[in-house]
């Protein structure tokens, strides 16, 4: 009977490509990679075996016997090495010990296969596992035998995947069960036509779709710093709380991570590998066995398995930032997480994480979370998310006014709205906690619809005019310039309460590029043609460029607390007396921020500003207190 071997040669042009490109990329560094390279390796052999059976004449019987039991004994092998393949994903860090006596136990069922192969020649005729009649090949009834237990590993693969499902994403699933099907279809095929030789295929068919979809590299590790990838250092974590495995981790974040966009390409990535290379191979005399993980843009993580030498590498990482390369040091924030003592659950670890460089801020080089979690400013970042949903459901978020003095007048006319939240479980939180998270989250939308909600029916309320105020000034975040909706946004909430344009002015910050965005300039001159004053905000805290703001529609600058701060020095009087003249030549107003003392107002009485604002006069009040503030004034 002539054997076709076009399969098997497909077969093993892509099995050989498959090998050299893993050998290339390294993914023998893993020791999942190991295993799935050894069982490209067994298939590589039992293709060459079973198309050197395909020349029965040209070997001899002798030599067909060889070569047919050898294609078994690396055939039957495949099965077994796929499904501590699996076991390898499922549980890497399985103890060697553990680890030892589960694949002698599974071996087990292969053992009997090679015994059955090795005294197949000794069986006689439709009882062996495959004779050969003159030079024809024919299985015996054995072989079922191999393929019963091929089964049974195949339903342990199957069963280990539905086991632990959530380890995998639907993809992977699929590609992973993939192998099973294709066996069974290929041996039904093969039984019926001995001719065409397509098991192999089909193997070879699954492990192409494995390493398309489970073995990239670019999904195991970063091209740039070739470091593991965030979706090794995530599955290893699943895997440490599912087994119990305690795991210390260090969290790295380079603050000055963004220097690299001052420098040219070339130098940046030799920067990223550099850097990486300190990480990943510097402190092998601490922890041989330490994995280094790339998460993000600056944002490093090292897995240590005991605390003595996580603590060693994180100092040791801060003395060795004085020294990098090209005079560039690393200026780093470090914590150290115990997996299972510092967190219950995968998912409450990994929301630390993912919102560790917008939302954790630590003063000291080396942090343990463990000598921190208790403390009331982690616990509010760590779980600013929640807190701001429940804010917004619970109306928690509350309208502060700050009086603001007309000097020429002097009578409080105006004041600034500041959001404050005050947490039923929490207390105060500070504005600088979760209003530059929300401005990066979107969040930011929500709390400011809310304060202008409050503002809007304050001001449309008979007290605002009882107290004789002219208008209350509203912060706009960068976030809010640059959406399309926003002048529709307050447009409507005038409509909604029957506002007066005047009785409003909005602040965007001197600082943000925003305004010179197309989306924030339309919305800013369908705002001032609906009669809405602007004013610029923090002038003094960025690039002060007074064309800039000579043309934009401003009706008033707010002079920043970093400048009041230094008014005392002979040199920024002189600069701020230039700077309130030319302001009052472009028909400007200013108001000044942060007065805190009676000196401070008296000077830039001096200095001819229109508007103070400040502790000086009164801190932010409450709408209520703000009222009786406004009041008592008034009548003094």
């Amino acid at each position: 009977m002539v054997r076709y071997m076009y399969l098997d040669a497909a077969a093993l042009s892509v099995l050989i490509l498959m090998l050299i490109a893993n050998i290339a990329q390294n993914i023998h560094n893993l020791k999942r990679g190991r295993i799935f390279i050894s069982i490209i390796i067994t298939c590589v052999l039992t293709a060459i075996f079973e198309i050197l059976t395909t020349y029965p004449s040209f070997l001899g019987i002798n030599a067909l016997w060889i070569f047919t039991t050898l294609y078994f004994v690396f055939r039957a092998i495949t099965p077994l090495l796929y499904l501590i393949y699996i076991l390898q994903i499922i549980n890497p860090e399985i103890e060697k010990k553990k680890e030892k006596k589960m694949i002698i136990t599974l071996s087990s069922l292969y053992v009997i296969m090679l015994i059955l192969l090795v005294i197949n020649p000794f069986l006689s005729g439709e009882f062996s596992v495959f004779y050969f009649d003159g030079i024809t090949y024919n299985r015996g009834y054995l072989i079922y035998v191999l393929f019963g237990i091929s089964a049974i590993y195949l339903m342990l693969v199957l069963l280990c995947i539905f086991k632990y499902r959530k380890f995998f994403d639907y993809n992977e699933i699929i590609v992973l069960v993939a192998i099973c099907p294709l066996n069974v279809i290929a041996i039904i095929i093969q039984s019926i036509n001995m001719k065409l030789l397509v098991e192999i295929f089909s193997t070879t068919l699954a492990l192409l779709l494995i390493q398309i979809v489970m073995e990239r590299k670019e999904i195991l590790s970063e091209n740039i710093t070739g470091l593991r990838s965030k979706k090794v250092f995530v599955d290893l974590l699943k895997r440490s709380f599912t087994f119990k495995h305690e795991k210390h981790i260090l969290l790295i974040n380079i603050f000055n991570y963004n220097e690299l966009n001052n420098l040219s390409t070339e130098e940046a990535i030799n920067y990223t590998k550099e850097l990486s290379i300190l990480l990943d191979k510097n402190y092998r005399d601490i922890n041989p066995n330490y994995k280094t993980f790339y998460l993000d843009t600056g944002l490093f993580s090292i897995i240590v398995d005991n605390e003595m030498d996580s603590i060693q590498i994180a100092n040791n990482i801060i003395i060795d930032s004085n020294k990098f390369m090209s005079g560039l040091h690393i200026n780093s924030s470090i914590c150290i997480i115990n997996n299972l003592n510092d967190f219950d659950s995968f998912d409450s670890l990994f929301l630390f994480v993912t919102g560790y460089k917008s939302k954790i801020k630590f003063n000291e080089n080396v942090t343990l979370i463990k000598d921190v979690k208790d403390n009331k400013d982690f616990i509010i970042m760590n779980n600013i998310d929640s807190i701001i949903d429940t804010a917004i459901k619970e109306d928690e978020f509350q309208v502060y006014f700050q009086p603001i003095i007309n000097i020429k007048e002097n009578k409080f006319k105006t004041a600034e709205a500041l959001v404050r939240l005050i947490s039923k479980k929490y207390g105060f939180i500070s504005p600088g906690a979760f209003i530059p998270y929300s401005e990066k989250n979107g969040r930011i939308f929500e709390i400011d619809n809310i304060v202008m909600e409050k503002v809007f029916q304050f001001i449309s309320s008979p007290k605002f005019k009882e107290l004789g105020l002219e208008y209350i000034e509203i912060n706009l975040s960068m976030v809010d310039c640059m959406d399309k909706t926003l002048s529709y946004r307050i447009i409507s909430l005038m409509k909604k309460y029957n506002i007066d344009p005047k009785n409003i002015n909005l602040e965007i910050t001197e600082s943000q590029d925003s305004i010179n965005n197309e989306i924030a300039k339309e919305n800013i001159n369908r705002l001032v043609k609906h009669g809405i004053k602007f004013s610029l905000d923090d002038y003094g805290t960025g690039y002060s460029n007074m064309e800039r703001f000579s043309n934009f529609p401003i009706k008033i600058v707010k002079i920043d607390k970093s400048l009041v701060d230094l008014s005392n020095e002979e040199d920024m009087k002189t600069v701020l007396k230039a700077t309130f003249k030319l302001i009052q030549e472009l028909n400007k107003e200013t108001v000044v921020e942060g007065i805190e003392t009676e000196s401070q107002a008296k000077l830039f009485k001096e200095f001819g500003c229109d508007y103070i604002q400040g502790y000086y006069y009164s801190r932010p009040l409450p709408q209520s207190d703000f009222i009786e503030f406004i009041i008592k004034n008034k009548n003094e």
